[in-house]
Formats: structure tokens, C-alpha cells, sequence
């Protein structure tokens, strides 16, 4: 057989080695363009990909996992509430504006960006949109996150022995931003878990408001008193804090971060008022106080001086269920801003 001859059969498997080498080329070229999926194909302008690790807690009874990072692709899987996932490609998608005819004219619409993760799941891969994911874990079983198509906040408590299955639910109002967390230094006797929820609005007038949430030992929510901070009329919840030393204090807000008044050189305290009979430990005072008319652009020197104060104080037992106004620490009291 000639050395001719033996070459003859390997030439047929070079163009093959060509030929794939210049698919791979192209698919190389693709995806450094794309974002390719099995069911979409997205350029990489309207995507921010990072490879960060980030632990997800799923919030809805059954969170969906789509084919790419679009509601409107493909849903593949599903995970059940409280479910912890792990990504290690968050992506932020954007949109192109897309152009309508509207009553004659040509409107421009401009989707707002969503934050997506990619996940490797039941040996496939998948993505999360973050609106259906737990914006914060309070404490263990106790999760923060956006009611499903409401524009509203919501806590979910869930069972130790089945962490899927949820035992109490409570609606939160939805702000411009919100702050929660687990209130430290918490001095209520009967109430162990404090969850203090502070939403604010970032235009005017400014408003906002401080929401205290007890949990009792089966993890169910109960709402315990609110301060509001408006134009025409606020109040102020002053929560018993307990720290390190043993002492109680009445806290403004229950906020021992901004316990200081550095204007005054004061402690944002109120005085406990021994002749109620409740004991501290026992005790949340509301105070209201309504303007004499609305204050809203006004200067510091144009505000009326005279304002009524009301202050109520209550004692918390059982669930921590509160009797506004059972005692009267003063009404209708003229007082000077």
C-alpha cells in the first residue's frame, strides 16, 4: 500500500476538525455577544452580568423558575416558599423604549430594569426574578418581602418543622423606602420578638411613618402601635428600651441609633410617668401632636407656636394587645413648639 493510499481516508476528518473548529469559532463569538438560552436570545447591551454568590430565600407559595431572565419566556420549574437557593450570576436586564401610538401621538415607553439570577436547579439551568424573592430574612422563619400583584409589603412566618408551610401573614404599607429589622434592646416583658418597620416618603411632604409588629411564640404578628410624621399633625411612639446596664428608657421611635439629639444636646427620651401604675417594662406612650394648620412650606419662624399635645399610654400583656387611651397622661395640653 503506498503512503498515497494511507492518506487518502484521513482527509475526509480534517475538513470535519475544520468544520468544528469554525462552529465553535462562531458560537465563541456568539456568546460573547448573547446571552443565549434554550428558549431566547438576548444581546449582552441590555444585560449586567456579574459573577457574585448570593443566597436567595424564595417569598411566594410557588416561585417560578423561567427559561431566561423575562417573565414572558417559559416557566420551568417551580420551588416552594422559604426555599433557599444559591446564584452565582445576578444579572440586571434592561429594556429598548419601545414607541406606541397613543391618541394620535407617539408615546415612548420605558420599561424600569430587573434584577434576575441565574440558578442551577433539578439539573437545570433556570432564572429567579427578584420581585418573587425575600427582600429581607428578619429571623429565622420570619421573611420580608413584596405581596404578589399588590402594591404593598408583607411578613410571612413559617413553621419550624415544615419551613415551607406558612402560619401568619401581615400586610405592611408600601413607601418610597422602608427600613426593618428586629428591634434591639427590646424591654417589653411580654413581647420577646419586636419587629420595627420605619417607611418614608422621599418627595414632598415628606411624610412617614414607624410601625411596631410584635411575634408572639407561635409566630404570629400583631401590630402594636404607629407613629406618624405629617404636615398637619404627627405622633410619637415612646418604646421601652432596656440596655446592657438594666436601665429602661422611653425611646423616641423605639430608635436607640438616634437616642441623641444633637441639636439640643438631649436624649430623645420621655420621662417615665411613675403615677400611670404600669410599669416600665410594660408601658408604650403615643403622643399626638395637631398643628394649628397645615405647615407645609412654611419657615420655621412662620410655624404657629401654639399646638395641642395628646399622650396616651398603654400596657401591653397577653399578645401585647393595647388599650389606647384607657390612661390619660394629658389632654389637650397647650403647649409651645
Amino acid at each position: 500500500m503506498s503512503v498515497k493510499q494511507k492518506q487518502k481516508p484521513d482527509a475526509p476528518k480534517k475538513e470535519v476538525v475544520g468544520f468544528i473548529k469554525q462552529a465553535q469559532d462562531k458560537e465563541n463569538f456568539a456568546d460573547s455577544l448573547y446571552l443565549i438560552t434554550k428558549c431566547d436570545t438576548i444581546s449582552l447591551k441590555l444585560l449586567g452580568i456579574s459573577k457574585k454568590r448570593k443566597n436567595l430565600v424564595t417569598f411566594k407559595k410557588q416561585t417560578y423558575v423561567y427559561c431566561s431572565p423575562s417573565t414572558e419566556s417559559e416557566i420551568i420549574d417551580s420551588l416552594p416558599a422559604n426555599k433557599v437557593v444559591t446564584s452565582w450570576k445576578p444579572i440586571i436586564r434592561t429594556y429598548k423604549p419601545k414607541n406606541i401610538q397613543r391618541d394620535g401621538k407617539t408615546v415612548t415607553l420605558k420599561k424600569a430594569k430587573e434584577n434576575w439570577y441565574e440558578i442551577n436547579y433539578n439539573a437545570q439551568k433556570g432564572y429567579l426574578f427578584e420581585k418573587e424573592l425575600t427582600l429581607k430574612k428578619i429571623k429565622k422563619n420570619i421573611l420580608f418581602g413584596e405581596k404578589p400583584n399588590q402594591y404593598k409589603y408583607q411578613l410571612l412566618s413559617f413553621n419550624p418543622k415544615n419551613k415551607s408551610s406558612a402560619i401568619d401573614s401581615l400586610e405592611l404599607y408600601r413607601n418610597h423606602g422602608y427600613t426593618i429589622e428586629l428591634l434591639n434592646y427590646n424591654g417589653l416583658e411580654f413581647c420577646k420578638g419586636i419587629i420595627r418597620y420605619h417607611d418614608y416618603r422621599q418627595s414632598c411632604p415628606g411624610t412617614s411613618s414607624t410601625t411596631f409588629i410584635a411575634i408572639n411564640n407561635k409566630g404570629e404578628f400583631k401590630k402594636l402601635l404607629a407613629s406618624y410624621n405629617g404636615t398637619e399633625s404627627s405622633t410619637i411612639v415612646y418604646f421601652p428600651l432596656k440596655f446592657a446596664s438594666g436601665k429602661t428608657l422611653l425611646v423616641t421611635d423605639g430608635n436607640a441609633k438616634q437616642i441623641f439629639n444633637y441639636a439640643t444636646g438631649d436624649l430623645n427620651t420621655v420621662d417615665y410617668p411613675k403615677h400611670m401604675g404600669i410599669p416600665v417594662n410594660q408601658l408604650i406612650i403615643q403622643t399626638k401632636v395637631t398643628y394649628a394648620e397645615d405647615i407645609e412650606g412654611l419657615s420655621a419662624e412662620e410655624i404657629p407656636r401654639n399646638i395641642n399635645i395628646e399622650s396616651s399610654g398603654c400596657s401591653c400583656r397577653d399578645f401585647c394587645t393595647c388599650s389606647i387611651g384607657a390612661d390619660k397622661i394629658s389632654t389637650g395640653v397647650k403647649a409651645t413648639a
